[in-house]
């Protein structure tokens, strides 16, 4: 089971303007955590904790897209679709695809498959 996509409160486009573009910064790959609500519910946290049967776990998006302070904002070099969301928390197809990569990755190097 994975957990919820790291949403932003205003869109990731209208943080990226807001942070950087209107300032005539360069976007970075990720942005600081401010902007970001991983778990407005809590749900993330309490899926943590629930004992899964024997090959089913529980991967949490946040964990995979946020380190520390920042978030993964784009998977590559074409802001046009490189997004790792194109609005608020839904990915868009190269965000789909480095997350997916991701993740089975994680899974073929933990040993779970």
């Amino acid at each position: 089971m994975i957990g919820q996509v790291p949403t932003y409160d205003k869109g990731l486009p209208h943080t990226i303007q807001n942070l950087y573009t209107n300032r005539g910064l360069p976007i970075p790959l990720e942005t600081e955590r401010a902007p970001v609500d991983n778990d407005p519910l809590g749900i993330d946290e309490q899926m943590k904790i629930i004992k899964y049967p024997q090959g089913a776990s529980f991967v949490s998006i946040d964990d995979v897209l946020c380190k520390f302070d920042k978030c993964r904002t784009l998977v590559g070099p074409n802001l046009a679709t490189d997004l790792i969301v194109w609005d608020y928390g839904h990915l868009t197809k190269s965000g789909a695809y480095y997350l997916s990569e991701k993740l089975f990755n994680d899974l073929i190097i933990s040993g779970e498959s």
